[in-house]
């Protein structure tokens, strides 16, 4: 997924990216909370994640420096149990997108590994996928 990310969860927000679901939260520091649409076909917005798999590598950049996440957590719950994106000491990405139907939101939690300078040849290579 290449998506940008944009600040809030609104319809709008949502509709063209990842929406930051916490109006302080700093890439790289705590937990750093996202949501997205998922589309049931695949390919749009969020809707990749129902591929997602421990152990896979996730990257965030701000073009100032680049952040390399590893999944560590994937897993269901209620709508209304918002406690995963609550702060946390660990430095931790949690991506949250409906599941199929809509009926309960799908939780992918990743760790950080690794953060790197952005350099604009190497970010390249990371966000083309030709890493």
């Amino acid at each position: 997924m290449r998506l940008p990310i944009l600040y809030g969860v609104s319809n709008t927000n949502l509709a063209v990216g990842a929406g930051a679901m916490k109006q302080k939260q700093k890439m790289g520091k705590g937990n750093y909370a996202l949501a997205g649409h998922n589309m049931n076909n695949g390919k749009a917005l969020f809707s990749p994640l129902t591929n997602a798999k421990e152990g896979m590598a996730g990257y965030l950049t701000g073009f100032k420096k680049i952040y390399e996440y590893k999944i560590d957590k994937v897993f269901i719950v209620k709508p209304e149990q918002i406690d995963v994106i609550d702060d946390a000491n660990d430095k931790i990405l949690t991506l949250v997108t409906c599941n199929y139907d809509g009926s309960k939101r799908m939780i992918i939690q990743a760790e950080l590994v690794d953060t790197m300078e952005y350099d604009e040849k190497e970010g390249n290579k990371i966000f083309t996928n030709e890493w």
